[in-house]
């Protein structure tokens, strides 16, 4: 109960002094919110379809806070979007590594792809003006990362867990930094 107090007062706190209302992106993200937990109920939670409406849900943190910091909807939007495109690829490449783990075949096509096409969707922000160019960078990271990690043996998973903390972080500091630098 006193998690929810605090919780419960810091959201009045965050809409009183916020600079603008920054809830529109939490209410988007709601379905995918509830598409993750109704599997969790379920006792389904490692199928891909939760994981990845999850991670959306999750990642409309981002954009909420910088609306409430007094970014335009453009570059917040971008934020989502970013952070939309390191964790689809990081989920989809974990469950390829996983799979492997356990002696599964797996195809790398759909690691790729989806690879793929989130440097593109970053790129594209980027060259409209509402991402960083670091972010760019970020995602080409994330797809060495990807090809040279997928045919790894001996990784266990919470070495695979560690790895994709490290590359998150390193992720959000090119956003932040290309943010503040323009770069």
């Amino acid at each position: 109960m006193l998690y929810l107090a605090v919780a419960f007062t810091a959201f009045v706190a965050a809409i009183l002094f916020a600079k603008q209302f920054f809830a529109w992106p939490l209410l988007i993200a709601t379905p995918f919110a509830l598409v993750q937990v109704t599997y969790d109920w379920k006792g389904r939670r490692r199928v891909l379809l939760p994981e990845l409406a999850g991670a959306i849900a999750i990642a409309s943190l981002a954009p909420a806070l910088a609306l409430g910091a007094g970014w335009g909807w453009p570059a917040s939007l971008a934020l989502w979007a970013v952070m939309i495109a390191r964790s689809t690829p990081a989920i989809v490449y974990v469950r390829a590594c996983l799979a492997r783990l356990h002696g599964k075949s797996v195809s790398t096509l759909p690691v790729w792809v989806v690879h793929a096409l989130a440097i593109a969707v970053v790129a594209a922000l980027a060259r409209a003006g509402v991402a960083p160019q670091l972010g760019v960078v970020a995602m080409v990271i994330l797809l060495v990362r990807a090809v040279g990690g997928i045919y790894l043996h001996g990784v266990t998973p919470k070495q695979l867990g560690f790895s994709e903390i490290a590359f998150g972080t390193i992720t959000v500091l090119a956003v932040v930094f290309g943010s503040l630098f323009q770069l």
